[in-house]
């Protein structure tokens, strides 16, 4: 183990937590996507004390760079909701899932007969097969450029490790939630919402794949154990993961159904709730 490496690993154990597990948009970000100072300096204080900063997000990982740089952080994240986490020191991916190729095939045909706005994500790049509303703020949300055009034999040449509904209305969802109930044996349908956005995002990923399951493999890694995690997030899919962590949290802006199953609950991300429990709990 190189000296820098070692030495940041001993002042981590002098803390109560090793590695943070932090959710993106609606947990270390609000609508502006933008990190505040307040948590900006508790997180360069977490840093200075040797302690991991792992995002568990939804966001494909192109999108994480920008907060990865700003955070000076080098762990590497939990993207797409779990299926996919970079290689921790060179070579291959520690978690690559990708869909089935009759799951894709069966998301694409609905997707196109009832209209609904579909992303089908790589580990590289993003596809739409229309832009609209929904695409242009996607866009802008992770500033990202998608590559727009038919999907016909997409996953032929690079396997789709996720795909996104981008919903605004009940039927909608209650319409994809009863096709999950149809896939569940090739899919994992969940569901999460973004600061901002007056609708929902339902994840479709490999059975099985989620972020609490391919953090676990990162942490083995790290020789971490989740006991000494504090976790933070906002939506169903990060409840596994919160639950898990030896302190979690849910952020005040999740919504009531995630918010009454959790450990604790954070003020708001727009009241700097995330700030104030790494002051609290990891900083202290």
């Amino acid at each position: 183990m190189r000296l820098p490496i070692l030495w940041a690993r001993i002042r981590a154990m002098n803390n109560p937590f090793e590695l943070l597990a932090l959710d993106v948009d609606g947990t270390l970000v609000g609508a502006s996507g933008i990190i505040s100072p307040r948590l900006r300096a508790a997180l360069a204080r977490v840093r200075e004390r040797g302690i991991h900063i792992c995002l568990c997000t939804g966001r494909p990982w192109a999108a994480t760079q920008c907060y990865l740089a700003e955070l000076e952080t080098r762990t590497p994240p939990v993207v797409l909701n779990g299926a996919l986490v970079p290689p921790l020191d060179g070579g291959d991916p520690l978690v690559c899932h990708n869909l089935s190729l009759v799951a894709v095939e069966l998301l694409v045909a609905e997707a196109r007969r009832h209209g609904d706005y579909l992303e089908l994500h790589t580990a590289s790049d993003l596809y739409i097969e229309n832009l609209g509303t929904e695409g242009e703020y996607q866009q802008a949300k992770l500033g990202l450029r998608a590559i727009v055009g038919s999907f016909e034999r997409l996953w032929e040449r690079a396997p789709i490790l996720k795909a996104q509904y981008v919903i605004r209305s009940q039927e909608q969802r209650e319409r994809i939630e009863t096709l999950g109930q149809t896939m569940a044996e090739q899919a994992l349908f969940s569901w999460g919402v973004s600061p901002g956005f007056d609708g929902w995002f339902i994840n479709v990923m490999q059975r099985g794949v989620e972020k609490s399951a391919s953090l676990d493999v990162l942490l083995r890694a790290l020789s971490i154990p989740w006991k000494r995690v504090l976790a933070a997030g906002d939506s169903p899919s990060d409840l596994a993961y919160v639950q898990r962590a030896g302190f979690g949290v849910i952020m005040g802006n999740a919504p009531q159904s995630v918010r009454e199953q959790a450990p604790h609950v954070a003020p708001p991300v727009d009241q700097d709730g995330l700030a104030q429990v790494i002051e609290q709990h990891a900083l202290a």
